[in-house]
């Protein structure tokens, strides 16, 4: 949208607000969008691949994190965290086409849909709905005794297969 847009749209509609957001391009890494769905669990860090046209999750794996240099998403989510205070959020970080730089898109989701796969193909995967569950009860349970353990960071992959698998 240009700045004459802009400004014709303010004419329009004086009143409303605008947020403005550059329209980004995600790098494709093996033929999927470099869009990512980052969860940030009360220190706990979720990385999942996530399709902006299809909604469609799937978890980044450890040699996925590694071979693509992910470690910036873990980073982001965790001053994003700092920054707001904010413990249980989800953010969407792309890695944008023509300058290979990580962008955030929407930092911050603090009421996000947790819909599962099971429910809905554009839901996050199943396992990763009853980590949160889990850890919502754990962290309800503390606060109701007064325990509030020490504050670290810890980034989940899912389980590796065995060699007989391809690995």
């Amino acid at each position: 949208m240009s700045l004459k847009e802009v400004a014709e749209a303010r004419l329009f509609a004086p009143g409303d607000n605008f947020l403005l957001q550059e329209y980004i391009v995600p790098k494709k890494l093996d033929g999927s969008p470099a869009w990512f769905r980052v969860f940030f669990i009360f220190g706990e860090i979720i990385i999942c691949w996530w399709n902006p046209e299809t909604g469609v999750y799937r978890q980044v794996t450890l040699k996925e994190f590694e071979h693509y240099r992910l470690s910036p998403l873990a980073r982001t989510a965790s001053e994003i965290s700092s920054v707001t205070g904010i413990e249980w959020f989800s953010c969407e970080i792309a890695i944008e086409d023509r300058t290979g730089k990580f962008i955030v898109v929407d930092y911050m989701n603090d009421q996000f849909d947790i819909s599962t796969q099971s429910q809905r193909a554009a839901g996050v995967p199943d396992d990763l709905v009853l980590l949160f569950v889990q850890r919502l009860v754990e962290k309800a349970w503390q606060y109701k005794v007064g325990r509030f353990p020490l504050s670290y960071r810890a980034i989940w992959f899912p389980r590796m297969k065995l060699r007989d698998e391809g690995i």
